[in-house]
């Protein structure tokens, strides 16, 4: 976690650059007026601007980047959506009532955000109901046991671990974008309930093939998403297809990634089973007093670890699930793929 820092007087100067890492996670740098310049992921800042005062951002019609692959992309779409990100930055930070609020804060600072009040049902007040219901994996951290062996056993873990993570918070928060388009004033008066995704899917599929345009679809045997969109659209389903777009991504980095890395975990899981027995052997100078301590912060890390393979096993049944729905609902308005589709 990042250290608060003072801001007194600190303002952004721009965003200057962009790695993409290995796992397929974008990092953006972003350089501020005392000279430091701060490393945030593409969610960091989705996050932030989705927690700015609502009236302001509307009052001067600021919109968000949408993610559009960045490995896939040429330099010149590289550059615009580095240009794109560094106006969006530049606007927030001179902007009093933006550059002031709880979220733009923390998001400099490097703090976290105070939580809201919760309500009777535990909730936040002025939360909103979760509109995908896609439940993110969580990540936890070890626990350091003081016996050397052990915990570098564990802390080799924690690459692997967070690239899961990463790829299933892009993929659900992905979904949940896609699932704001049920507040759209023409979805609603579609008739569309929220939640019911294949009404959603199905609306917009029709409302594409109306203006003419088509969407192809396939998945294949290691459930990795193609997905094209030909012809034209109507404006109005514009943010539909980035957002789809950005989920099919979401999903192919996910299942090109993480289920190998589900096996390394699940092998090391297995190979730790015994740890918590052999806290005496593996530390034979720890003191007495702290040897019950280190069996309970071993068997913890145990525990955490043997259950990240089945709440992996859950979590992509429900990105399997999106898949054949997403297919089902293309295929049903447009036909299925054909060989010169892709």
């Amino acid at each position: 976690m990042e250290a608060p820092r003072s801001l007194d007087g600190v303002s952004v100067v721009g965003v200057v650059a962009f790695e993409e890492r290995g796992d397929g996670v974008t990092v953006y740098h972003i350089k501020l007026s005392n000279g430091e310049v701060l490393k945030k992921r593409y969610n960091d800042i989705r996050k932030m601007f989705e927690r700015l005062p609502e009236h302001d951002k509307k009052r001067m019609h600021l919109t968000f980047p949408g993610k559009t692959g960045l490995r896939k992309a040429n330099d010149e779409d590289k550059n615009k959506r580095l240009a794109a990100f560094d106006r969006l930055m530049k606007t927030i930070s001179s902007e009093t009532s933006l550059s002031s609020s709880p979220a733009f804060h923390a998001f400099l600072s490097g703090e976290k955000q105070v939580k809201k009040p919760k309500g009777k049902d535990g909730k936040g007040k002025d939360d909103k109901k979760k509109k995908s219901g896609f439940k993110k994996m969580t990540r936890k951290d070890f626990k350091e046991t003081e016996i050397e062996s052990f915990d570098d056993f564990f802390g080799k873990l924690k690459e692997p671990l967070d690239t899961v993570n990463d790829l299933s918070e892009n993929l659900a928060d992905a979904h949940d974008s896609l699932a704001s388009a049920f507040e759209e004033p023409f979805v609603i008066s579609a008739g569309i309930v929220e939640g019911d995704f294949k009404g959603l899917l199905s609306y917009y599929m029709v409302e594409i093939k109306k203006a003419a345009g088509d969407v192809k679809m396939k998945v294949n045997s290691d459930f990795e998403p193609k997905i094209k969109f030909k012809g034209k659209h109507a404006k109005h389903v514009e943010s539909f297809i980035e957002a789809l777009t950005t989920l099919v991504e979401a999903i192919t980095s996910f299942v090109t990634t993480a289920p190998d890395l589900i096996d390394q975990i699940s092998e090391c899981a297995q190979e730790c089973q015994d740890f918590p027995m052999k806290v005496k052997d593996e530390a034979p100078g720890l003191s007495p007093m702290k040897i019950p301590g280190a069996i309970k912060k071993t068997t913890d890390n145990v525990k955490y670890l043997g259950g990240v393979p089945s709440e992996f096993k859950e979590f992509y049944e429900n990105v399997k699930q999106v898949l054949v729905l997403l297919e089902t609902c293309i295929t049903e308005t447009f036909g299925p793929a054909g060989e010169d589709d892709f």
